[in-house]
């Protein structure tokens, strides 16, 4: 049997982004950028940059029951049953952190017990020269997954296998990596 890793494309799955501000962006808007960039970069978080309250917006409000996995304010957020799973695996320097979520009158709590997880390592072991399927979104440093079908679309060296199991990689844009076991 071939070793594998998983690759979650997530990140570019709209239906997955839930309309939501933050205790964090809100006091501290150039820091929230600042952590922004760090994500998207497929960096670590400082965890005093990470949200500890999310609310709804009052146009587009949470639904009264939230999916297990989702972005809220630019963050992954897990609910506890997820979190339970994730954090039986090595998540390098990531951690969970605990995140209540309300209405947009802010009190009125949304039904779950949810988590923020930091996504903190990284792994350069995506091999572009052998995912042709792959596009090249920067030259020679940033590649994007293709729009449809990723099984099999992106190859990765050895070294994938070991550390983590769950990672970025700084040159894979809009997915991370999860190690077989935890996919």
């Amino acid at each position: 049997m071939t070793a594998h890793v998983w690759i979650s494309d997530c990140r570019a799955d709209s239906t997955l982004i839930i309309n939501m501000r933050s205790d964090f962006s809100e006091s501290n808007p150039e820091l929230a950028e600042r952590a922004s960039i760090l994500r998207l970069m497929g960096q670590t978080v400082p965890p005093d940059m990470l949200p500890r309250i999310l609310w709804g917006n009052k146009k587009y409000p949470p639904p009264r029951k939230l999916p297990n996995f989702f972005v809220g304010n630019g963050n992954w957020i897990v609910s506890r049953k997820a979190a339970d799973i994730i954090s039986r695996f090595d998540l390098g320097e990531g951690r969970l952190y605990p995140v209540q979520i309300f209405q947009s009158d802010r009190k009125t709590p949304v039904e779950g017990e949810f988590l923020c997880l930091n996504v903190g390592a990284q792994k350069s072991a995506f091999l572009p020269e052998q995912s042709p399927r792959v596009a090249n979104r920067i030259p020679n440093y940033s590649w994007g997954l293709p729009d449809k079908e990723i099984d099999g679309a992106l190859h990765v060296s050895q070294s994938a296998l070991i550390g983590p199991d769950l990672w970025y990689d700084p040159r894979v844009y809009n997915g991370f990596f999860m190690s077989q076991a935890l996919g």
